[in-house]
């Protein structure tokens, strides 16, 4: 839309520019009187089309104006998205932290919990140094990433 404005208002130009063109634009004149107007005598088509010309000119203006309001909206909205994108990719990140220390229990609970004989479940005690041992492992583990992901 803006390029048509600009080429109307180029051609509105060049007309503007040829006097001889401008007195032939005067069809009714040339109907009843048979001939054409004076070459000089073009003043009211050359105040309407320069009236013109200031529209599509303003029009121009707006128009880039608006252009330009929309792309500074869409770099403003693809900052906003970049932020959310970011804010998930820590949620998720969080939420794997997470699930490897439930990891790190599971697995402790898993291979201590097998039918296998290896003398520890003969002692009646044990039960609460292994677990205490492995969720103290799976909190360390927990606190080092939590940390040294918290800085970004």
């Amino acid at each position: 839309l803006r390029i048509r404005a600009q080429r109307v208002n180029r051609s509105i130009k060049q007309l503007l520019s040829n006097d001889e063109d401008l007195a032939m634009l005067y069809l009714t004149h040339r109907r009843i009187e048979g001939a054409g107007r004076a070459i000089e005598d073009h003043s009211e088509f050359e105040l309407l089309l320069e009236s013109f010309s200031d529209r599509l000119d303003n029009l121009d203006d707006q128009m880039g104006e608006l252009v330009s309001r929309i792309k500074t909206f869409r770099s403003l909205m693809e900052l906003s998205l970049d932020n959310e994108r970011n804010s998930i990719m820590r949620l998720d990140l969080y939420i794997s932290i997470y699930s490897l220390s439930c990891g790190i229990c599971a697995a402790g609970a898993g291979f201590l919990g097998m039918n296998m004989h290896h003398g520890m479940e003969e002692w009646e005690l044990m039960l609460w140094p292994v677990a205490g041992g492995v969720t103290a492992v799976a909190w360390a583990t927990f606190y080092y990433w939590w940390s040294r992901f918290q800085r970004f």
